[in-house]
């Protein structure tokens, strides 16, 4: 009935035996249709629910159907919103994890830049110009998020090798998608290393040669 049992698991019996002796029942309980063409799925259901309401004589005690339709096109559709859903709220996690490293590293490159205020100011002082200062800071930013974005691609591959193993689910690794994560890690170090950057270069190299 399912379509999952094997030919070797099923056994087949007369209906008025099955609805007497098997379900207890003096009526059929559910049947399976299968329209010609996937289009013409509503006409199907309303000309089956014209023979059914007419051998219910549903028309002449002029009562409402007595019977329920589950379309299978519709249930796939509740499915595909329900994975839309589950893919909107990942993309919403991954939205906030991103953003979450972002300011983690728009922190570190700040107190970086405090803590090396010496540095910027002697670089200046002897040469550097102030775009070599913010390539400086923003390649440091740049390997933060490459080394964060590594080490959270080492883990859930990870993740999935393990999940694969222990359990039944076959784990499929998108190249694509792991491109895009590589991608949107350097996007939030050079977007959130480019203020720190900014704040050395524009840095005054006497004021950074007198900071302890």
């Amino acid at each position: 009935m399912d379509g999952l049992s094997g030919e070797d698991n099923q056994v087949v019996i007369p209906l008025q035996t099955a609805l007497r002796r098997v379900f207890n029942l003096d009526y059929l309980k559910m049947l399976y249709v299968q329209a010609q063409d996937g289009s013409q799925l509503d006409e199907a259901e309303a000309q089956i629910s014209e023979v059914l309401r007419t051998r219910h004589r549903m028309v002449e005690l002029e009562k409402g159907d007595d019977f329920a339709f589950q379309n299978q096109r519709v249930i796939l559709e509740t499915r595909l919103e329900t994975v839309t859903s589950f893919n909107r709220a990942t993309l919403g996690l991954g939205s906030v994890a991103l953003l979450v490293g972002g300011i983690g590293i728009l922190s570190a490159m700040l107190l970086s830049v405090r803590e090396r205020r010496n540095e910027v100011g002697l670089r200046v002082a002897v040469g550097a110009r102030r775009q070599d200062i913010m390539v400086q800071f923003l390649v440091g930013s740049l390997l933060l998020g490459i080394l964060g974005g590594s080490v959270g691609l080492v883990v859930g591959l990870g993740v999935a090798w393990v999940v694969g193993k222990s359990t039944d689910w076959e784990t499929a690794i998108n190249g694509t998608a792991l491109l895009v994560g590589l991608v949107a890690t350097l996007s939030i170090g050079s977007i959130f290393g480019g203020f720190p950057a900014q704040q050395a270069a524009a840095m005054d190299p006497i004021e950074a040669l007198r900071a302890e």
